[in-house]
């Protein structure tokens, strides 16, 4: 529960033992609550002030690395906008996202094929990650494993099925990531 402290005394048994730390990875536990995982949030319960702790590491030369997941559940916060734009790989017949278990729950894999999901992770990257003095993105669970054979991608205006763009996404992740780094 006290996240921030215990890492922030982790930093210091570094510092003050010399043990040479380059880089701190945070795993999804940062955006989690019980079990579910929401990309793009932070829980400040476990976390109060994050850029404090960014810049602790900043201080001590560590770069820091945020574990960034392509998939939403559909109670996340930003569940309702993403939806509405289309912005995730669907099903063929309804639009309709495709659900399927995900972090102890249901969720959605974003569709990196739409230019307007590009640009939503490009501004969530850098609104619950980058501004908050994190170094880098770290792209995770990409296979997009996604059971329905009928989902489909927007294919940036032309419908494309997921079974032919399944590794593109994990190449589309990465360049809107490295992007809105550069930026």
């Amino acid at each position: 529960p006290d996240a921030q402290a215990q890492i922030r005394n982790f930093l210091g048994h570094a510092e003050r033992d010399g043990f040479p730390l380059s880089s701190f990875h945070f795993g999804s536990g940062y955006t989690s609550r019980g079990k579910q995982r929401y990309v793009f949030t932070w829980n400040h319960a476990k976390f109060p002030q994050p850029s404090e702790l960014m810049a602790a590491f900043a201080a001590a030369g560590v770069r820091t690395v945020a574990n960034l997941k392509p998939c939403l559940l559909d109670d996340h916060p930003d569940w309702d906008e993403v939806r509405g734009f289309d912005g995730f790989v669907h099903d063929a017949s309804k639009r309709e996202p495709v659900l399927e278990p995900f972090w102890d729950g249901m969720g959605a894999h974003l569709d990196f094929t739409h230019p307007r999901t590009i640009a939503w992770w490009q501004r969530k990257l850098d609104e619950q990650v980058l501004e908050y003095g994190i170094d880098a993105g770290w792209n995770d669970n990409n296979e997009y494993a996604v059971l329905d054979e009928a989902a489909q991608c927007d294919g940036f205006g032309k419908p494309i099925p997921l079974h032919r763009c399944r590794p593109l996404h994990a190449l589309l992740m990465t360049r809107a990531t490295v992007e809105a780094q550069r930026e």
